[in-house]
């Protein structure tokens, strides 16, 4: 059996910014602003990452849940410093623990140790 040929990858632009929240493109492109710097930007979209982005947005529909994600990912110095699998593809997998990357990420699991308690 022939193996069917993937959809070409659709490459980043700019012009993303425009899309409403809820799309693939708006993920990306809040992902590409917002994510620390260290993490690497996301070029093309396959597919296949457009299937993940759409299964995680139906979960996790609010783009403020999104923007909370990337700014405690860039206050964790384990995920913006140390840890070198901090994706988007690794945000849209879940753990070893089974629970999803970007919950915990959202939740603060990886800012590191505090001296408050809630």
């Amino acid at each position: 059996m022939k193996k069917k040929p993937s959809e070409p990858a659709i490459e980043y632009s700019e012009a993303w910014a425009e899309e409403p929240w809820g799309t693939a493109k708006a993920f990306v492109h809040l992902y590409n602003f917002a994510a620390p710097a260290s993490w690497p930007a996301v070029e093309l979209v396959t597919s296949e990452r457009e299937a993940k982005i759409s299964e995680y947005l139906q979960v996790f529909p609010m783009q403020k849940f999104w923007e909370r994600v990337y700014l405690n990912a860039g206050k964790s110095r384990f995920l913006s410093e140390q840890y070198q699998h901090a994706s988007m593809d690794w945000l849209l997998q879940r753990g070893k623990d089974g629970v999803r990357n970007c919950l915990k990420t959202y939740e603060g699991k990886y800012n590191g140790p505090t001296t408050e308690r809630r």
